[in-house]
């Protein structure tokens, strides 16, 4: 009797964004020439990237960045807090937290092996991250090199969780909630396939990379709380993993790297 490799959704989502190691290609390549099931799974992964990237209009992003930025401007100016982005390399950079709906500008699961933007699509909360194109938009994959001025949509699977929090922290320590909007909105999931953020993102000039984390609880998750031990963490250490959270909490990392890396 022969024995059939048996790829997982993980395998196939890493073939299609061109993440897999030689070994694991040619050994999928092949068996994708007898196998009519894996073909279709392949094409439905690929049809599932190619309609939700088909969604994001660029224009509607820029015109939604263009005025959350005003009214973040606006805010900034009242409560004279903004923190300042041009650093002179002897300055200590200052711990902030960025609690704004947008602004600045793989995904991973915490696990043994370490690697970088695990997603077991389907079965585990998924966060996807896509780069806005002349037309389209571009799925990123983990360690993606971006550049200040690119425009981020998120969107994420919730899988089997009810409610969560999605952050990044930047090569500044700063900190940005993208969902929810604010610390005092409702932390509940849409558990329907794969559902963007209602915003896109613009990253700044913050040196290294910027990490998103998608944090997930079958209870209501407490923002405010969560976002206050989160400055104490990066104070001590910026780029992470893993948080330091209370256990009933499941992390997953999604890491960019600055251009100037």
């Amino acid at each position: 009797m022969t024995n059939r490799i048996q790829f997982s959704d993980l395998i196939l989502e890493k073939y299609v964004l061109n993440e897999l190691s030689p070994v694991v290609r040619r050994q999928l390549e092949q068996a994708l020439l007898t196998d009519e099931q894996l073909q279709q799974r392949v094409s439905d992964i690929k049809s599932s990237n190619q309609a939700f990237a088909s969604q994001i209009n660029a224009d509607v992003m820029l015109a939604q960045i263009q005025r959350k930025q005003e009214v973040q401007t606006d805010s900034a100016k009242s409560a004279n807090w903004r923190p300042v982005l041009t650093l002179v390399a002897t300055v200590v950079i200052a711990v902030s937290i960025l609690v704004l709906p947008v602004q600045k500008n793989d995904q991973l699961e915490y696990n043994p092996d370490g690697i970088d933007g695990v997603r077991l699509k389907g079965l585990e909360p998924e966060l996807k991250l896509y780069r806005k194109m002349i037309e389209g938009a571009e799925r990123l994959s983990a360690n993606s090199i971006v550049h200040e001025g690119d425009v981020i949509q998120l969107g994420y699977v919730a899988a089997d969780a009810r409610y969560g929090m999605i952050f990044s922290i930047d090569g500044n320590a700063g900190i940005t909630l993208h969902f929810p909007e604010n610390a005092q909105s409702s932390s509940l999931l849409t558990t329907s396939g794969e559902a963007p953020l209602s915003h896109a993102y613009q990253l700044d000039d913050a040196p290294y990379f910027e990490r998103f984390y998608f944090v997930t609880s079958s209870q209501p998750v407490p923002v405010a709380q969560l976002l206050q031990r989160l400055k104490l963490q990066v104070a001590e250490q910026v780029d992470v993993i893993k948080l330091d959270l209370p256990e009933a909490y499941r992390q997953f990392s999604f890491k960019l790297r600055k251009a100037d890396e």
